[in-house]
């Protein structure tokens, strides 16, 4: 890319990313905002056969937009438009959810394999960044196996996630005390 092409090229500005956290944010919010409306769903469609249930699904249903089941009168439609409005809800928070994650890795991984590029001799590169690529990435593979085996062992994911987070702080300090330094601190 030329220098004049770097220039012309469209810069994301912090509305940008208030917007994409936004996106992330908000399909959460309506269906809390949803909550307090249930008594008087269940009030209001008391005749329709079946409706303590059926309320409870159009809450459940995940919405993009809270307003539409307000405009509509028949207990099925809303259910229907409710389905309809979480499936564009996942599309949209799974979009957003993976351009967050994308940035934060496209952050990371440069600046990691700098890292790593600057401690190698010159001899080393080639099979150093390999192997890292290659732990990287069989890394990836294996965590959601391993996670899916450990979960029963654990009591559960959140379980599993604690006993990983546990393992990485062991392994950063065992990390630090085989280096035998201690880490810069981070400026203010």
């Amino acid at each position: 890319m030329s220098a004049a092409a770097a220039a012309a090229a469209p810069v994301a500005s912090r509305r940008h990313a208030i917007l994409l956290i936004v996106t992330a944010v908000m399909p959460t919010m309506g269906i809390v905002a949803l909550v307090p409306v249930l008594p008087l769903l269940l009030r209001e469609f008391a005749a329709v056969p079946s409706s303590a249930v059926l309320v409870r699904v159009a809450l459940t249903i995940p919405a993009l937009c809270i307003a539409l089941p307000f405009l509509l009168k028949d207990l099925p439609a809303i259910i229907v438009a409710r389905a309809v409005m979480g499936c564009a809800e996942a599309a949209i928070l799974t979009i957003s959810t993976a351009v967050l994650a994308c940035i934060g890795s496209g952050l990371m991984q440069p600046n990691m394999l700098a890292w790593l590029m600057r401690r190698l001799p010159a001899a080393a590169r080639g099979s150093g960044t390999g192997t890292r690529t290659g732990a990287f990435f069989l890394g990836r593979f294996a965590a959601p196996l391993i996670t899916t085996l450990l979960m029963p062992a654990t009591g559960g994911l959140s379980q599993t996630l604690l006993l990983y987070t546990a393992l990485a702080l062991a392994g950063a300090v065992a990390a630090l005390l085989a280096s035998g330094r201690v880490p810069d601190p981070i400026p203010a």
